[in-house]
């Protein structure tokens, strides 16, 4: 049965990641410092809801702004930087008006580096490994099912689209112009202009999105 979808894939700490720094370059890191500083200082996120969004404390996350590019914990760095970058983007902070005070780089900038950091550590490899067994899980389902579970599916056949993961024919044609509920749902991939093999759309950077993050 597959599990309920988090509130954002991305969301998570990667245990284990790969050396991702050595990509960046200066402006990259420039960008990356000043998410660390919005998320620290600005005022994004409330300190009551701080730790759940991030997995971390503020002090925590200032710790690893104020002691950069040296970290004592590679994992706490990551999950500083990627949940910094990912919550500034995706969680309703409602703070669009003070993001240029905070941060010298559009959303479409700061997504596009939070994507290039996460191909780089191996995160999005874990996310495309979630949606690969969820999409498993549902093929499998008997149609009366998939009803029952057609809000959840059809977030995860858009996560796999942007992730470029393989879709089965039979979970595209359920998420078809008609819907699963008898109602129309998401564009079917002739309307969407969607290749039926995932695999062999463009590079993650042309076929995403910021729909996941925003």
């Amino acid at each position: 049965m597959p599990d309920e979808m988090p509130h954002d894939v991305r969301h998570d700490s990667s245990k284990g990641v790969r050396a991702w720094r050595e990509s960046l370059t200066d402006r990259d890191e420039g960008t990356l410092l000043a998410c660390l500083r919005a998320a620290v200082e600005g005022p994004f996120f409330p300190d009551w809801e701080f730790h759940t969004l991030f997995g971390l404390d503020r002090d925590e996350v200032r710790a690893v702004l104020t002691s950069w590019p040296s970290c004592e914990n590679p994992e706490d760095q990551f999950s500083a930087v990627n949940n910094a970058m990912n919550n500034l983007l995706g969680y309703p902070h409602g703070r669009d008006d003070v993001w240029p005070e905070f941060i010298p780089a559009s959303r479409t900038e700061v997504d596009d580096l939070l994507w290039r950091i996460r191909e780089a550590s191996g995160a999005n490899d874990d996310v495309r490994a979630w949606l690969a067994n969820q999409l498993e899980g549902f093929a499998a389902m008997e149609a009366e099912n998939l009803i029952r579970k057609s809000s959840l599916l059809r977030d995860v056949v858009t996560a796999a689209r942007r992730y470029t993961v393989p879709i089965p024919d039979r979970l595209l044609r359920a998420c078809g112009p008609e819907g699963l509920d008898g109602h129309r749902g998401e564009p079917s991939p002739a309307e969407a202009g969607v290749s039926l093999d995932v695999a062999t759309e463009a590079s993650p950077s042309s076929s995403r999105s910021s729909g996941m993050a925003s």
